[in-house]
């Protein structure tokens, strides 16, 4: 958590100490598919598939000179994966405490506001090429889960909210394109990697052992700056 703050408290002088006489705002609206995963952190859980995802949101950026620039909005983030609880003595605690757990797929849904700062190149022709680096905090708004028990029952749509954290922080790092329309308009596209690197889940003991997992996507980002 020093860490974050450290970054933060970068970003906030930067913004400040640059953003005099230079007050270049620009809005924008993105949508993008992703495809997610959950690294679990105890060897009694594997990884087992991704998720696909979906984001969108609201994009507000803020330049102190003609190519940096400190970037930030609002976004409803879908994302997931599934993970493998391998056979143990004890049972998951959970809302089905009398049976074992085999198998769950995450379905979280975050509203996430990142902090990055925005380098990109002057423009060629009608395309400006840019990197993006920074951290994003995501609030858990919605938590469901599909999971599979070692008798081959199931159960859909789970609600595990009890059983995962609020809050997540996450690295980001991506690179991208606008192509200039008319003025400030002009259409993006960039890839992103989302690290998280904070623990998404809340349960256990596990085998006597506190669950861990970080959640992670790759999201393919198409919007529009106004």
């Amino acid at each position: 958590m020093k860490r974050i703050a450290i970054v933060v408290i970068f970003f906030i002088l930067a913004f400040e100490g640059y953003s005099q006489g230079h007050p270049t705002w620009r809005f924008g609206l993105k949508g993008a598919p992703s495809i997610s995963w959950i690294n679990p952190e105890i060897i009694e859980i594997d990884y087992d598939e991704t998720g696909f995802g979906f984001s969108y949101g609201i994009i507000g950026e803020r330049y102190f000179t003609e190519t940096y620039a400190i970037s930030s909005g609002f976004f409803v983030t879908h994302q997931g994966g599934k993970l493998h609880y391998k056979r143990v003595d004890i049972h998951m605690v959970n809302d089905n405490d009398d049976k074992s757990l085999e198998k769950r797929l995450y379905k979280f849904q975050f509203l996430d506001v990142p902090l990055t700062l925005k380098m990109r190149t002057r423009e060629i022709g009608y395309f400006t090429y840019y990197g993006q680096f920074g951290v994003s905090f995501g609030f858990n708004i919605r938590a469901r889960a599909d999971d599979e028990y070692y008798d081959n029952s199931k159960a859909t749509d789970v609600d595990i909210s009890d059983y995962t954290h609020l809050f997540k922080a996450s690295l980001i790092m991506g690179a991208g394109a606008e192509y200039s329309l008319l003025g400030n308009t002009a259409i993006v596209i960039g890839l992103y990697y989302n690290n998280g690197f904070s623990n998404v889940l809340d349960m256990g003991p596990y085998n006597g052992k506190k669950i861990s997992g970080r959640a992670n996507f790759v999201e393919l980002t198409v919007g529009m700056f106004f």
